[in-house]
């Protein structure tokens, strides 16, 4: 404080304005004061803790597939561990979407067809079953576009899209 009041005195010359070495010392010396006053009213809390012998509650689900299982003639068990699941509930939706991947990758299809732009890898189509003509839903995993342009006086050009993909029940 007493810096900015010998610096007031020093710069009053009788001029209306501030000259720039006084607008500079004025600038230094709030920066001071003002860091001065932000360090004496900053603090830092640090907390230590100690766990007593308490345990986090185990929680878990199954979903089991029936079918795979008949047919295999054994039980193939995957352990998952969800650190965000603390429910039972919670854990058997984890549990049955993991198995609906598990089921929907044994259920998967490969074609090619006529591009359509709008198709996109996680699109749900509808195609025809090749053989019984009945619609088939697919869920687009993988999608490679592969287009030719016609040689001149040439009719060989294609726009194709390779599929692969998951049959939805």
């Amino acid at each position: 404080m007493a810096a900015l009041l010998i610096t007031a005195l020093s710069c009053y010359g009788g001029l209306p304005y501030v000259t720039y070495p006084c607008f500079i010392a004025y600038t230094l010396e709030l920066n001071v004061i003002l860091f001065i006053i932000s360090s004496i009213a900053s603090y830092q809390y640090s907390l230590y803790a100690r766990p007593v012998g308490k345990e986090k509650m185990k929680i878990q689900a199954t979903a089991d597939d029936l079918d795979a299982q008949a047919a295999l003639g054994k039980v193939v068990a995957k352990r998952i561990e969800e650190p965000l699941a603390v429910t039972v509930d919670q854990c058997r939706e984890v549990a049955s979407q993991e198995l609906l991947v598990a089921k929907l990758q044994r259920r998967r299809a490969r074609f090619v067809k006529v591009t359509h732009l709008q198709d996109e890898e996680g699109d749900t189509i509808q195609i025809p079953h090749p053989y019984t003509n009945i619609p088939l839903k697919v869920f687009i995993t993988d999608l490679t576009r592969k287009f030719r342009y016609p040689a001149p006086g040439e009719d060989d050009g294609y726009f194709l899209d390779e599929i692969e993909g998951w049959v939805l029940p």
